[in-house]
């Protein structure tokens, strides 16, 4: 749940734990496989607060014919944590929790791992 009252720092530090939480889902990772997690979610955490901003600011900028530079960053974002998906399945979106159905689309992983309902670009 977002706060007005947080910073940019306390939001995505929120942001990052939540992620960290869904992830996870329970298991129990190696040294190496948490380190892993937790860089994809400080990514994450990032492209949440590109979007916030992107939808603060809009897409353009300027007279509104120049691209903001966030559709961008939040592209290149979304590329690195699709390809820690592709690399790392198991650890990322693929895991079967009890009561759930597994993720086995690319789509249906991203959504998962990032929390966001953001399409395939």
């Amino acid at each position: 749940m977002s706060d007005d009252s947080e910073t940019p720092l306390e939001r995505r530090s929120r942001l990052r734990r939540e992620t960290l939480v869904r992830i996870i889902d329970g298991r129990d990772l190696s040294h190496q496989d948490m380190l892993q997690v937790e860089i994809v979610a400080g990514v994450i955490a990032q492209i949440h607060e590109a979007q916030a901003l992107l939808a603060d600011q809009g897409l353009t900028i300027a007279d509104g014919t120049e691209q903001n530079p966030l559709v961008e960053v939040e592209k290149k974002l979304s590329l690195e944590v699709r390809g820690w998906i592709e690399r790392r399945p198991d650890l990322f979106g693929q895991h079967k929790a009890p009561g759930r159905h597994s993720t086995t689309t690319r789509k249906e992983r991203f959504r998962v791992v990032t929390g966001t309902d953001v399409a395939t670009r």
